[in-house]
């Protein structure tokens, strides 16, 4: 009886060992290592003809099911940071174990350049209610620019917005940077020594004057930027009719209105408005006019109205 136990017991592990050997041969036992260190690779993702997809364990192996795989397979073994590998299956016999190759990354050699901070635009306070201011010789046009945020840079150009309603916009006209003093809304001492006249022959509405040479250090308080129509020698003689009146053959700039042909201002006020952010006023020529003071040279328009001015300032 013992002796029957044991060879039931014998026949059935043979039978077990004869099967798992058929199960084995229907798979592709395989190891896929480092090239460099044979350390077992997890994670390699193996395509079959780009249909079937096995993906090997931690230590590295898979077990691929053979009726995927005949003469004209090709398979693709890939894994992050190796260089895949692509296998022609062919006739030649299934590899048992696959080595890839890390894959090296060349870095372009790159050239550091000191930092430029990007210049900032002040100005060019639109509205929809955009006006032209009339003008004649020795006229000023002032616009204050706060430096509310402290901006340490310098004046690198200024932009003006011109029309040609008193049919001069190619006539020169002067440009000035002049401070502000603490204690005066009114412009007080020149940033900028020489006479700047500028001169427009192709009648371009929109020009601009390059400042850079000066490095205008912007101040604390803010700045003013004047454009200034230059006296009787520079323009033509004779007037034109514009708007019911006579006016001189001057070039003009625009002028943003808080609304439709509102321009408002004071005059001659021995109290001057307080005001904050930007402004604008205009006046006679400091120049022509020095015995002037300050409060009856300047009208000063009312806030939110400003002139066509922009200015460009390249931060240090």
């Amino acid at each position: 009886m013992k002796k029957l136990l044991f060879l039931l017991l014998l026949f059935n592990s043979l039978t077990s060992a004869f099967s798992q050997q058929n199960t084995d041969q229907s798979l592709w036992h395989l190891i896929v290592v480092d090239s460099l260190s044979n350390h077992s690779l997890a994670r390699v993702t193996i395509a079959i003809n780009k249909t079937h997809y096995y993906s090997t364990s931690i230590n590295g192996s898979v077990n691929i099911d053979k009726s995927y795989i005949n003469r004209d397979s090709r398979l693709r073994i890939s894994c992050i940071g190796y260089s895949p590998f692509l296998l022609k299956i062919g006739s030649a016999a299934l590899p048992d174990t696959i080595r890839l190759a890390r894959s090296i990354t060349l870095l372009h050699e790159v050239k550091i350049s000191p930092y430029k901070p990007q210049p900032v635009t002040w100005g060019y306070f639109k509205t929809k209610h955009i006006g032209s201011l009339n003008s004649s010789p020795n006229n000023e046009s002032a616009e204050y620019f706060p430096n509310d945020a402290k901006v340490s840079g310098t004046i690198a150009s200024v932009d003006f917005e011109l029309n040609d309603r008193q049919h001069a916009i190619e006539k020169p006209f002067g440009v000035e940077v002049l401070s502000r003093s603490d204690d005066s809304i009114f412009p007080d001492t020149a940033l900028i020594t020489d006479s700047i006249i500028v001169y427009n022959p192709e009648k371009k509405p929109h020009v601009s004057v390059d400042l850079s040479k000066y490095h205008i250090q912007v101040p604390k308080n803010g700045f003013f930027i004047v454009f200034e129509t230059l006296d009787d020698s520079y323009y033509e003689k004779g007037t034109i009719y514009v708007d019911n009146y006579m006016y001189s053959k001057t070039p003009a700039i625009n002028i943003f209105l808080t609304k439709k042909d509102g321009y408002s201002g004071e005059c001659c006020d021995p109290i001057p408005p307080k005001l904050t952010g930007p402004y604008c006023m205009t006046g006679n020529s400091r120049k022509e006019y020095a015995w002037y003071v300050k409060t009856d040279q300047w009208i000063i328009y009312q806030q939110g109205i400003n002139f066509a001015i922009k200015v460009t300032i390249t931060p240090n």
